[in-house]
């Protein structure tokens, strides 16, 4: 994702006004469609605009957003889904989809993968269930396994995934021949089909972090999945490259998960999300502009007290009682108070757009009311690159603020099928945040609000991200997407 910076005139001014607050030339960094946009906003106040192209804060994102949506709800891609029971594992499922406390799982951490593995059944069955789905394997674009890899650890044994991995790789009479394989029911020979396409296969979905390294095959196994392709969450590759470009030393404290993906892996699809955005039980709420507008709150942000790890405090506290913005504040009013209360009370009224929420964790059926009901929630580095709240900000329909600068690279989303983070939220850098926490998010919405054309596709490409990421509703846009990007991975090499 390239990024430009421009310099703003609101931020111009709020620095001329009082220089404590500004210690560099602030930048708020926008995408190519937002550089040209304000760059000819500019001109036109300055009389030197020489063009007469007036589409140009309209047509750029909302010509790409809306060509995807056409593409997308008219997708003629078709793939193949097994139907055997030894590979879709319908006990294993049956006991995740009701809840049952995972026996297989012994250790204390990795507890929060049992959500992921449901997470993962669910869209399994999207991709079961959609009407792109074929049952003639000679039609198909690419083949769908449906093992349900992440639900094993938790309801199932280590044999049972072996077994289901082997008998695609080797045929029927490899399998254990207790196996009840009665749900195929379209008569086709599916046992071989592996073996005759392995690369036109999605071998797994696995969005676990290393789980997926205990597949529990040997190495001459594993090198028959060689030329298929995996869907996973994140993309520890590209992260890499950009810790690597930025000369940054990875967090020593979170644990490396190597790329097993890729060395057993011929592609590697990155959905960019994890199962929170598909996940039911958390709210929804359709973005449009009338619905965005009508939100009372303009800024959403509550944290924990507790430190971060991976020096991730002093962005995640900056807004928060004893925070950054507090010293930064007192330091410009030359004030020795000591008062966190009356400092914090400073730091949320310094915000020009009001009201906000802001602070340490409320309780959860306040912070749902207000999480939705906000325009615009914060998305800070935490204790690792991902983020849980980028996801439910896109399913409650509020436009992420992100302030993260290795996220956009550790979870990519769907790197050919979604043009570009900025077509959806805000980006503010690390460095500018930190430096002036209030005032850069207010001169982030500023310049967002500077037209309400491009507002309108901004809020757009949200829309379309929600339908894209969210597979539990009646115009989910869940499954073409993820079959287009698996299209063209199984394509590419």
């Amino acid at each position: 994702m390239r990024l430009r910076t421009i310099q703003h005139d609101a931020i111009r001014a709020r620095s001329e006004q009082n220089p404590k607050t500004l210690k560099l030339n602030w930048k708020i960094v926008v995408g190519i469609s937002w550089y040209k946009i304000v760059a000819k906003q500019h001109a036109l106040r300055e009389g030197t605009d020489t063009t007469d192209d007036t589409s140009l804060l309209s047509t750029e994102i909302m010509t790409k957003i809306q060509a995807l949506t056409h593409e997308l709800e008219n997708s003629k891609i078709r793939y193949y889904v097994y139907d055997d029971g030894g590979l879709r594992l319908p006990k294993i499922r049956a006991q995740a989809n009701r809840f049952d406390k995972p026996w297989a799982w012994k250790a204390r951490w990795g507890k929060r993968f049992e959500e992921y593995a449901r997470g993962e059944i669910r869209w399994l069955e999207s991709l079961e269930t959609s009407t792109l789905r074929t049952r003639d394997p000679l039609e198909a674009d690419f083949f769908v396994v449906p093992i349900p890899i992440t639900a094993t650890h938790f309801w199932g044994t280590t044999s049972d995934r072996t077994t289901a991995l082997r008998r695609l790789l080797f045929g029927w009479n490899h399998s254990d021949s207790n196996i009840n394989s009665s749900n195929n029911s379209s008569n086709i020979d599916e046992s071989s089909l592996f073996r005759r396409f392995p690369e036109k296969h999605l071998a797994a979905i696995s969005t676990s972090e290393k789980l997926i390294n205990w597949l529990g095959l040997p190495e001459a196994e594993l090198r028959l999945f060689r030329n298929s392709t995996l869907v996973n969450d994140a993309d520890l590759t590209r992260s890499d490259d950009w810790l690597r470009d930025q000369n940054i030393i990875p967090c020593d404290k979170v644990e490396k998960h190597g790329h097993f993906e890729s060395r057993w892996f011929r592609n590697v699809v990155t959905l960019g999300y994890s199962f929170e955005a598909g996940n039911p039980s958390f709210f929804y709420q359709p973005v449009t502009m009338d619905a965005w507008a009508q939100k009372s709150n303009w800024f959403f942000y509550h944290s924990r007290k507790t430190p971060s790890i991976c020096n991730s405090t002093i962005f995640r506290h900056a807004l928060l009682p004893g925070g950054h913005a507090e010293t930064l504040m007192a330091q410009n009013m030359g004030s020795n108070n000591t008062n966190n209360s009356t400092n914090f009370t400073h730091v949320i009224q310094g915000f020009r757009h009001q009201p906000v929420s802001i602070g340490f964790d409320i309780p959860y059926e306040e912070w749902q009311q207000k999480f939705i009901n906000s325009k615009f929630c914060l998305v800070i580095r935490g204790d690792n690159p991902g983020s849980r709240s980028l996801f439910r900000a896109i399913r409650a329909g509020c436009m992420p603020v992100i302030v993260s600068d290795q996220l956009p690279y550790y979870q990519p989303i769907y790197i050919n099928t979604f043009p570009d983070w900025n077509d959806f939220a805000l980006v503010v850098p690390e460095d500018i945040f930190l430096a002036d926490p209030v005032g850069s998010l207010d001169a982030a919405v500023d310049a967002l609000m500077q037209s309400k054309l491009a507002l309108e596709r901004k809020i757009e490409g949200l829309r379309l991200l929600q339908r894209i990421m969210t597979n539990d509703m009646s115009d989910s846009l869940f499954v073409p997407a993820l079959a287009k990007e698996i299209l063209i991975a199984t394509r590419s090499k």
